[in-house]
Parts: structure tokens; C-alpha cells; sequence
């Protein structure tokens, strides 16, 4: 927990160093990114809660009830653009009579999540054909991506959910991307303490 908060802090300095114009903060809160020898990292803080509950609210196609998105890339010109690369974690249901309410605190709820890396190329958001071997990295990035959620209290409003990718392979093929960016989305059951925002990418040379 100590060495979690002392890590944010840490990127938070990095972070303050310099800004660039595709750079997106929430008000009051800040995204962090980081890239280490072993790791893709993103951290999202959230407001405090003593109690989360979920499978409340009914997903749709479009939105889970609660979800952690990132997805690394470049700034160009002042603007994104995505890798074709992402990863996540999210809960809820589609079908709100299949289950009951859960609660629990913010680990309970990251535990209850699903959580995955996603290959989808920015080719196809141009409605041009796919690439050959897409189909073959979006299957081994789904099957053998190994991603993982967790928690810590940052301050007494704040938790912080640390967003990980942690197998080889995956990290490689983010790092191959010379991603400098993250465009990262925190979907809550309350709309307004979502957000979306764009951080900046910390390279750092931990194993």
C-alpha cells in the first residue's frame, strides 16, 4: 500500500514536468501512465467510497456498469491516436434477473470483474479491409493476455485502481507500438464521476 501511494506520487512528478496539447485531465483528479521492462500501467483515481455496489444498474452493448478502459498510443499533430491496442476490466450484466445486488469495497469489485487486452486495429475504424494476420494477433492477445486490477487508498477521497498488463508477449506488442500517449475511460454506475482523459506515458526502467 505505502510503496502503491509512493509510486503515484512518484509519476504524479513526471507527470508535472511538461504537457502536451492532446492531454486530457478530469477536474480534480489525474491519470497516470506508466511502461516499465515488465508492465504496461495505467492508474485511474476515483472518488472514495466506504461501500461499492453493483449489478444495480443493467449494461448495454455500449456500456458495462462499471469500467476501467485504456488504450496506449501517439499524439499527433495535437491529437490521439490509438495503437489498436487496448486493455480492461469491467463488471456487470445484461441480464439484471440472472443475479443479485452484490456489495463490497473497490478490491471486491475489481475481483468480480472481468479482465482482458484487446487487439483492434484503427485500420478497421476506416472501413478499409483487414490486415493480414489481424485475426491471428486478435486471438493471441484474447487468449493469452494476462491482465489484473487492484486497489489503493491513495488519500482519505481518493482510491486509486492500478490497471496492469503483465505478460510478456502483450507488453512487447504494446511497447512495439512506441506508444508515448493513453486515452483511458473510467465507467461508474453513477455518471457523473465517470470520465475520460489522456495521460501522458512515464518510461521507466523497473523489471
Amino acid at each position: 500500500m505505502i510503496f502503491a501511494r509512493k509510486l503515484v506520487s512518484v509519476l504524479m512528478l513526471f507527470m508535472h514536468v511538461s504537457a502536451l496539447a492532446c492531454e486530457m485531465q478530469p477536474e480534480k483528479m489525474q491519470c497516470l501512465a506508466s511502461i516499465t521492462h515488465g508492465r504496461v500501467m495505467a492508474y485511474f483515481p476515483v472518488k472514495k467510497r466506504p461501500i461499492w455496489e453493483w449489478y444495480k444498474t443493467e449494461d448495454t452493448e455500449t456500456r458495462p456498469e462499471y469500467g476501467w478502459i485504456a488504450e496506449p498510443g501517439v499524439c499527433v499533430k495535437g491529437k490521439f491516436a490509438y495503437s489498436g491496442i487496448g486493455f480492461a476490466a469491467s463488471a456487470g450484466s445484461l441480464d439484471l434477473s440472472r443475479v443479485s445486488v452484490m456489495t463490497g469495497t473497490l478490491a471486491d469489485l475489481l475481483n468480480y470483474s472481468d479482465k482482458a487486452a484487446y487487439w483492434s486495429p484503427p485500420v478497421y475504424y476506416a472501413n478499409r479491409p483487414q490486415v493480414e494476420g489481424d485475426e491471428r494477433v486478435r486471438s493471441e492477445v484474447m487468449e493469452n493476455s494476462r491482465v489484473s486490477a487492484t486497489s489503493v487508498e491513495y488519500d482519505n477521497k481518493t482510491s486509486v485502481v492500478f490497471l496492469v498488463i503483465g505478460d510478456r508477449a502483450t507488453v512487447d506488442l504494446v511497447k512495439s507500438k512506441k506508444p508515448t500517449h493513453m486515452k483511458m475511460r473510467v465507467i461508474l454506475s453513477n455518471p457523473e464521476e465517470s470520465y475520460r482523459c489522456i495521460a501522458r506515458i512515464v518510461t521507466m526502467d523497473a523489471k
